[in-house]
């Protein structure tokens, strides 16, 4: 996955379909996993509004130029559909875009936007962020009954194989994993049930299952 690309606050958003390459200035803002643009102007541009338009991305003293390729929507996600983006980045030489995302399971390379405390992050569907968000564990879901939060972070480094919580992720790629809570969000694989392995919280792995010892 490549690493996520922090969004400044304010931003310039080209739309393609000007044909003149109007820029058009507003607030850039990532609600519930999806880019909404506030126009100076009063428009707000969402979802398909937003195919064909650039971002310019500042990071650092980096400048990134990021295309939105196309939009769809997945249904059947645990909470209700995810909107999900191909975003293209554009090389520094400005000739040519390559995908800001690696291929996940199922061979789509699409990610979404995540508003942090640092800023709005993009996300992919083939990393751990990604692919807890579409099992529903969605960051920005406000649930009195569920903490959804701490749950995201608990799936996130499950899925990083972070036992220790502090960023040194140990997972392999291709790993068969069986996810389930106590909530309900995602229930165990009654067919086909995999052995224990760890259970995890906000702060990394709280119970690893140890490997029987052999006996000499």
């Amino acid at each position: 996955m490549h690493a996520p690309l922090p969004i400044a606050v304010s931003a310039v958003l080209l739309l393609a379909s000007s044909g003149a390459g109007q820029a058009l200035n507003g607030r850039l803002e990532a609600d519930r996993g999806e880019f909404r643009l506030h126009l100076d102007e009063g428009r707000v541009l969402e979802r398909e509004a937003l195919i064909g338009a650039r971002i310019v991305m500042h990071s650092g003293e980096k400048t990134i130029h990021v295309l939105i390729d196309a939009v769809e929507t997945q249904d059947g996600v645990p909470g209700g559909p995810v909107v999900l983006y191909r975003f293209l980045v554009e090389d520094p030489a400005g000739r040519t875009f390559q995908n800001a995302c690696m291929p996940d399971a199922r061979g789509r390379q699409l990610g979404l936007p995540l508003q942090k405390e640092t800023g709005v992050d993009l996300t992919c569907t083939s990393g751990a962020e990604g692919k807890c968000i579409l099992m529903g564990y969605r960051p920005w879901d406000d649930r009195a009954d569920v903490p959804m939060q701490e749950l995201h972070a608990a799936c996130v480094h499950m899925m990083r194989a972070d036992y220790g919580g502090d960023n040194r992720p140990a997972t392999r790629d291709g790993t068969l994993v069986d996810v389930y809570d106590r909530f309900g969000i995602q229930k165990p694989d009654s067919a086909n049930p995999l052995p224990f392995e760890a259970a995890w919280s906000k702060d990394g792995a709280v119970c690893v299952a140890l490997p029987a010892l052999r006996r000499m």
